[in-house]
């Protein structure tokens, strides 16, 4: 399983043609089969070794019908259950903003926040009235998409649809399906989040924004989810007071163009854009917090620096 997530995680990376990484998710079960075949093992025995699920009758769908009897509900205990209910409605809606922040910034565009959240409390009043859970979006589902650059509706569409089928169907597929590629699909979700939000979000980050995101990561693994978030929220806040704290300035910084120039047009670009004396182009920095009462302020730092008298 890890050896199939860690293929999969580089072929996404490093293969350009989005044909490849659907052809080798449905690679791998199938060069499970044919391995298992050619050394002479049936499906019983990948079974007993523990390589596919274990074989239960099924069900049929009519049952879930069955999973509710309102006769055995005490509906005078539903008082009780109150603070339970706001605390879901809290929960659900607060990790459905995160998932429409995660995965907007993913995407690099906004997206329509109240709508999304709209879907998402449609979908759990459907889902409460047909007897199941409440829930949110499936982040690695819709980031797997994304990134798969498939862009039409009708994935959702065939999701779906592909769902009726399993719970309609007489066969478990857990029965057929290797179970070690079940866990490299997560393990290869969980590859690529790690890798793009430990590592290549470092420089989009400041610091101190990072520094955070990592006490938070690490509180998480030894701490606990919930515990870990806390404590990442408190340095989170203590990270804003003291950055609200500092007053803010304007500050001249040396910086240089990374764009590849010929020798000549980079003495050009020297002698010219980045000379000390009579500079074409200038960088400055904002350091700490703008609030209403230092945007002027700050304005008129910057109108200073670049020569611009802003009373004309």
């Amino acid at each position: 399983g890890i050896i199939a997530g860690i293929f999969l995680t580089l072929v996404s990376r490093k293969c350009s043609n989005d044909a490849i990484l659907p052809i080798s998710m449905v690679a791998i079960p199938l060069a499970f089969f044919i391995v298992m075949f050619i050394s002479g093992y049936t499906i019983n025995d990948a079974r007993d070794g523990g390589w596919v699920g274990k074989s239960s009758p099924s069900v049929p769908a009519s049952d879930l019908l069955l999973l509710v009897d309102f006769h055995k509900v005490r509906w005078d205990l539903s008082k009780d259950l109150i603070s339970t209910w706001a605390g879901m409605v809290f929960v659900v809606s607060f990790s459905s903003c995160l998932d429409v922040a995660a995965i907007s910034m993913d995407m690099g565009e906004s997206l329509d926040t109240n709508n999304e959240l709209m879907t998402v409390g449609i979908s759990n009043f459907v889902s409460g009235l047909a007897g199941g859970f409440t829930g949110s979006y499936i982040f690695s589902q819709t980031i797997f998409t994304y990134r798969t650059n498939c862009r039409s509706r009708w994935i959702g569409v065939i999701v779906a649809f592909t769902f009726v089928l399993v719970v309609i169907s007489p066969v478990n597929f857990l029965e057929v399906t290797p179970l070690f590629f079940l866990g490299s699909t997560l393990i290869f979700i969980g590859f690529d989040l790690l890798f793009e939000w430990i590592i290549e979000v470092r420089h989009k980050l400041l610091l101190t924004e990072y520094l955070v995101l990592l006490a938070t990561f690490i509180a998480v693994q030894f701490l606990g989810i919930n515990s870990g978030i806390g404590l990442g929220i408190i340095t989170a806040v203590l990270d804003f007071v003291l950055a609200t704290a500092n007053v803010s300035t304007i500050a001249r910084v040396s910086r240089r163009s990374l764009a590849m120039w010929r020798p000549q047009e980079r003495g050009v670009l020297e002698a010219t854009a980045y000379n000390q004396d009579r500079a074409q182009i200038l960088t400055l920095e904002v350091r700490g917090a703008i609030f209403f009462g230092s945007s002027m302020k700050a304005l008129g730092n910057i109108l200073e620096e670049v020569g611009i008298n802003a009373s004309t």
